[in-house]
């Protein structure tokens, strides 16, 4: 990278066809620095949202602001600064500036004369924005904002990020596109931008993250960082990164560490430059707490004139059919029809209205309609006759082969639950079901749940056994003092869960229950535990109580 920096200051302005702005090829952030750059996909750094936008929303709830100074030779630096909030739930803002300053130059004219020095820089405002989709999809965009100062020419342009990241148990998968957008401009010339393609992974196992990226700048060869983050302690993270063919200057190994107590984050990265020495990177970052939101005000919406008639009818004779009609949407509502009868709905708002239509022996049908204001319709539904099919088979232990008794969730073509009786082996039989494809989903209270896929045929039997392994858990009941805090013994507990395991349940019963419940997961947020793997559950035992179990 500091050739390139380099190769900017001696030619004083960037020509068309190379890149122009080093600036936006840097390793951001004491932590990014440390790990070769390898944060697509690891959005637990303040400065992640500079490699993938998306990933502002890796800092949760809170506020951050973090600042980042390095320090190279001859006077050139690098300065960052960022900050982020959400503004919504599931949606957050970031803002950046970043500076590179090569300290102070000697101009010379070409006949010798010394016309004083100058101080050439580059600068970059960074906007970045989030948003959450489901549960495990983010996605998002920055815009760039671009000075340079080079003595006499003076280069401005903008330039785009979109990127994506998907959480899948517990690995997390990253994609970003960055520095997209026109040439940087001079007054009479012109220089691209390094334009930036980016695929990366990172891998959680207990207190340890592996991060891996491999990343496409414009006209160079591809390069790939590998980075490894041990965690000691609460206070004490060590990083270590290498950087695979890249330029020569940057190849190798790389390390640094990072100091958290409370809010703060001291961070520091020491990376080799060949024959140009070591870099020193120091960074703080800050949480500044969690903003509360208002729920939205719920949308009245005014009737309109809308009618529409529903009947329903045997698909094969055209005989109507007596049935049962889920509503939702612009109107919501349960309606059984006789033989020939039909469903009138009048004066509906505009929108969309879903349709659910059952009828005894029959495959049941989901249909949808747009609403338009003093629209009349008439739906006419037709049911096929179904030639019912059963799966049926045995849950037992995966290691004992003790029979289970669990919950068997199934969504199809129909849907339901039913259990799996211990006391006959562990079997169970799903039965009276059309045939499509099935999802199931088997749950044992302290054992992994188990998902699977099959496809059953119209009047076919199925007969599959599921083997549930048991989950590693270990609980901790909860003690509160007189001043409702937690107590010494049992934050020593809690603490020690939070070392060994991921996922956690907070349980609880009685008047305070649910208080001390809220009390606890503050408190295991405040250790670093994502907040999507806390649950809450309440068990009716009658007095207060309030336990931790924690399980992977």
């Amino acid at each position: 990278m500091l050739k390139l920096l380099l190769l900017a200051i001696i030619t004083g302005t960037d020509g068309a066809g190379t890149s122009g702005f080093p600036l936006l090829m840097l390793d951001y952030g004491p932590g990014g620095a440390a790990m070769a750059g390898a944060l697509t996909a690891y959005p637990l750094s303040s400065f992640s949202y500079l490699y993938n936008p998306a990933g502002l929303m890796g800092m949760g709830r809170k506020r951050f602001l973090g600042f980042e100074h390095r320090e190279y030779f001859a006077g050139i630096r690098d300065e960052l600064l960022v900050y982020g909030l959400p503004i919504a739930p599931g949606r957050h803002v970031g803002f950046g500036l970043l500076y590179t300053g090569y300290g102070s130059v000697e101009k010379w004219s070409e006949e010798g004369d010394y016309l004083g020095k100058f101080s050439p820089y580059e600068a970059a405002l960074v906007l970045g924005l989030a948003q959450k989709f489901g549960r495990n999809l983010w996605a998002g965009m920055n815009v760039k904002v671009l000075y340079k100062n080079l003595f006499e020419a003076h280069g401005k342009g903008v330039a785009g990020d979109l990127g994506f990241l998907y959480r899948w148990k517990s690995a997390v998968f990253g994609f970003s596109l960055q520095n997209l957008g026109p040439t940087l401009r001079y007054e009479n010339t012109k220089a691209y931008l390094p334009r930036k393609v980016s695929f990366g992974v990172s891998y959680r196992y207990r207190k340890t993250d592996l991060v891996f990226s491999l990343t496409k700048f414009r006209e160079l060869t591809p390069e790939a960082g590998v980075g490894l983050v041990i965690k000691f302690s609460r206070i004490l993270s060590v990083r270590v990164g290498y950087k695979l063919r890249a330029l020569s200057d940057e190849r190798g190994l790389r390390g640094g560490f990072s100091l958290r107590k409370g809010p703060f984050d001291l961070e520091y990265a020491m990376v080799g430059y060949g024959l140009l020495g070591l870099t020193h990177h120091v960074g703080l970052t800050v949480e500044l707490g969690a903003p509360e939101f208002k729920p939205p005000k719920p949308k009245i919406r005014k009737p309109g004139k809308s009618r529409i008639e529903i009947s329903v009818y045997d698909a094969v004779k055209g005989d109507p059919l007596s049935a049962t009609v889920y509503l939702s949407g612009v109107t919501q509502g349960l309606h059984r029809l006789g033989s020939g009868e039909r469903l009138v709905l009048e004066d509906l708002p505009q929108g969309w209205l879903k349709i659910r239509v059952s009828s005894e022996g029959y495959a049941p049908v989901e249909d949808s309609l747009l609403v338009a204001a003093g629209s009349s319709m008439k739906k006419e539904i037709y049911l096929k006759k179904l030639r019912s099919g059963v799966i049926v088979g045995f849950i037992r232990d995966m290691e004992s082969g003790k029979a289970l008794s669990a919950t068997i969730e199934y969504n199809g073509p129909d849907s339901g639950v039913v259990r799996s009786n211990r006391a006959l082996g562990g079997v169970y039989s799903i039965k009276n079901l059309p045939g499509g494809l099935y999802i199931l989903k088997i749950k044992a209270e302290g054992y992994h749940e188990l998902t699977d896929s099959l496809y059953l045929r119209e009047g076919e039997r199925i007969d599959r056994d599921y083997q549930l392994r048991r989950r590693a858990e270990e609980i901790v009941k909860v003690e509160f003092g007189k001043s409702g805090g937690l107590t010494d013994s049992s934050r020593k507990g809690i603490l020690s869960l939070v070392r060994a395991y991921d996922n956690f349940e907070i349980i609880y019963s009685g008047e305070k229950g649910f208080e001390r419940a809220g009390t606890v997961r503050r408190f295991l947020i405040a250790q670093g535990v994502d907040p999507d793997r806390i649950s809450i559950v309440k068990k009716d035992l009658g007095t207060n109580y309030t336990a931790v179990r924690a399980y992977r």
